[in-house]
């Protein structure tokens, strides 16, 4: 009967004055659209620059100290070992842990001295007279 004298005021008693309607409006879909903005920033900003470019510093530095360590530090290491190599062939000829190979050789050593100095001396004892 209300609803037929006064259709208006019914149609706002039954809506309970819109408040529920105004309340969703102003609050609750502001506060879904604060959290979605919130969120995208979360997104873009926080993970992607944030974490995101932290991460991606961390693995450039990571990757950039790889490289140096393995074509600067250990390439310098490794050219000092093939030199080291490289220059201990006449050696490891000589060394044959048997005395007396040694020996022999410590007398070609000698011989090769004293013909040195003898040779040297000669002329010396040459040039004086």
């Amino acid at each position: 009967m209300v609803a037929k004298t006064w259709p208006r005021l019914y149609q706002l008693l039954l809506h309970k004055y819109y408040v529920d309607e105004i309340y969703d409006a102003a609050v609750v879909e502001r506060t879904k659209d604060l959290g979605t903005m919130l969120g995208s920033f979360d997104a873009n900003v926080i993970d992607g620059v944030g974490v995101n470019g932290a991460g991606w510093l961390a693995r450039f530095g990571s990757t950039l100290s790889m490289w140096w360590d393995k074509w600067i530090i250990d390439g310098l290491l490794n050219f000092s070992a093939k030199t080291m190599q490289l220059f201990s062939y006449p050696v490891r000829w000589l060394q044959t842990g048997v005395f007396s190979s040694y020996a022999m050789l410590i007398l070609v050593g000698l011989v090769i001295l004293l013909a040195y100095y003898g040779h040297h001396m000669q002329v010396l004892l040459r040039g004086v007279r």
